[in-house]
């Protein structure tokens, strides 16, 4: 039994039909390649900024350190030994206050001598001066008995001063440091003795880069921050150097600061802000976008479907976008991506758009 001995028998309509069919079958295909396409596109597919107005507050942010409002290192301003001293260490003072006696009791005896002297040269002068008016005395002795007044007078002057010197005291309120020396240690002239510091109202100190100075002026806040607190410490500008520093092409700020915490010492480091300016109406875009060139900074606008460059002034950078003063208005498209490839002319196909929110 062999089935290539038998025929398969269809009638005429039947094999019509078959045949029919399987032309039908073979000339479909794949559906999926027979869908209609369009021509490919052959411009730049990318996306844009749609640029805004924000509010931008233009900022310095420095480094500085508290500074006493007032200090000073006392020094003996006469020779001698020291013979007392009137304070206890880490003390607080009063202006005027006894801090060190040096041993004066020389100028003492020397001073004693002057007045005695003194007193008898008046006298003499006194009686000099009678006879000079009775015509009695020449002008010669009379100009003499009064220069000698005078110089005693000066010499005595002289001891009261060295005297004075011999007893420090404090040039103002404030609280005393360690003190460097001993009693009974013989100073010298100009030898250091102790610091004394007036702790408030607080300085601040601290430099802005040769950029920003011109936009220092003296009544503007700064706010300082330091390690180990979560409190801030506002202060007022109230003066500058008058010139750039020409090592570090900085300059030189202070603030004063009304603050009473207890807890800051003069020389704590400090993280400085200061506020230059602050505009509502600032257009900012993403840093990408702006691309350096020979003689400036550029972007890449979409304009009717095409790219158009456009040179730009900048102003603030911040840490993901860049001020534009010049060159873009609120509502321009710019290119954020596909710079590389961007030229003018070129078509371009949006795929996003974003911008400020």
């Amino acid at each position: 039994f062999s089935l290539s001995s038998y025929s398969i028998y269809l009638a005429p309509e039947m094999k019509k039909s078959f045949f029919v069919g399987l032309i039908a079958l073979l000339s479909c295909g794949d559906p999926a390649k027979n869908t209609s396409q369009g021509p490919a596109f052959s411009g730049l597919q990318a996306e844009v900024w749609v640029a805004g107005e924000q509010n931008l507050t233009e900022s310095v942010q420095t480094t500085g350190t508290i500074l006493p409002n007032e200090q000073v290192e006392l020094k003996a301003e006469e020779s001698g030994r020291l013979v007392q001293i009137h304070f206890q260490e880490g003390s607080s003072v009063q202006k005027g206050s006894p801090l060190f006696q040096i041993d004066d009791r020389e100028f003492q005896a020397q001073a004693k001598n002057i007045r005695v002297q003194l007193e008898l040269a008046k006298k003499e002068f006194i009686r000099n001066e009678t006879l000079f008016q009775a015509q009695a005395l020449s002008e010669e002795v009379y100009d003499a008995s009064a220069n000698k007044v005078a110089s005693l007078q000066a010499e005595l002057d002289l001891l009261n001063v060295r005297i004075d010197r011999c007893l420090i005291r404090a040039p103002f309120s404030g609280r005393i440091g360690l003190r460097l020396v001993s009693a009974g240690a013989y100073l010298a002239v100009g030898q250091p003795l102790v610091q004394l510091v007036q702790e408030k109202p607080l300085k601040i100190e601290f430099e802005v880069p040769e950029l920003y100075a011109p936009y220092i002026r003296k009544g503007m806040p700064v706010t300082g921050t330091y390690s180990g607190s979560n409190d801030s410490i506002h202060a007022v500008i109230y003066a500058f150097e008058s010139q750039i520093d020409p090592g570090s092409r900085n300059l030189k700020v202070r603030a004063l600061s009304p603050t009473s915490k207890d807890n800051l010492v003069p020389g704590v480091f400090l993280n400085v802000n200061l506020k230059l300016n602050e505009t509502a109406t600032a257009i900012l875009i993403p840093t990408q976008a702006v691309i350096p060139e020979l003689n400036g900074q550029k972007v890449y606008r979409v304009v009717n479907g095409r790219v158009k460059s456009q040179v730009v002034q900048t102003g603030v950078r911040r840490a993901k976008d860049i001020e534009i003063r010049e060159g873009i208005q609120a509502g321009d498209s710019i290119l954020i991506t596909g710079i590389l490839q961007a030229r003018d002319g070129i078509e371009v196909q949006v795929k996003d758009e974003k911008g400020t929110e």
